[in-house]
């Protein structure tokens, strides 16, 4: 299980500035979540799923709600992620609370790991930089993780 923040880890703060004129940061439909998320950042999401097959997605993103996860399904299909995003976090304030609850709620999970750009708490937790999202570091360290 693997939850996943949006901003900072599958994008940059590069990526707005370099991107489109006319293209927002919103998230308000699914055309809009795809200009929002950096191919060079999904790239990595793509490569640990393809290793890990299994691997499932939990949204801990604050966009998690934007979207019905069949949309947020069809979204990270269309982008290139065959694995299932199999659920979202609550959104309560304090991401690592939120996840802990998931975590507690879902008690047969035995195997997860965090990556996000904000600085949490928790075991398990890969942080990204939000200047370049995630990466090839993020991504070893995730396999790690998960070995």
């Amino acid at each position: 299980m693997l939850f996943i923040d949006l901003d900072g880890v599958l994008n940059n703060e590069g990526y707005f500035v370099m991107r489109p004129k006319g293209h927002q940061q919103d998230y308000s439909d699914m055309g809009d979540v795809e200009h929002n998320i950096d191919n060079h950042n999904f790239a990595h999401l793509c490569y640990l799923c393809e290793s890990r097959p299994s691997l499932k997605l939990v949204l801990s993103t604050d966009w998690r709600n934007v979207l019905e996860l069949d949309d947020w399904n069809k979204v990270f299909t269309k982008l290139g992620c065959k694995n299932s995003i199999v659920g979202r976090t609550l959104m309560f304030g304090d991401r690592e609370e939120e996840i802990n609850k998931y975590l507690k709620d879902n008690s047969s999970i035995d195997e997860w790991a965090v990556i996000d750009d904000m600085t949490l708490h928790i075991s398990n937790f890969v942080r990204t930089s939000p200047l370049r999202g995630w990466g090839y570091p993020e991504t070893l360290e995730l396999q790690q993780k998960f070995s």
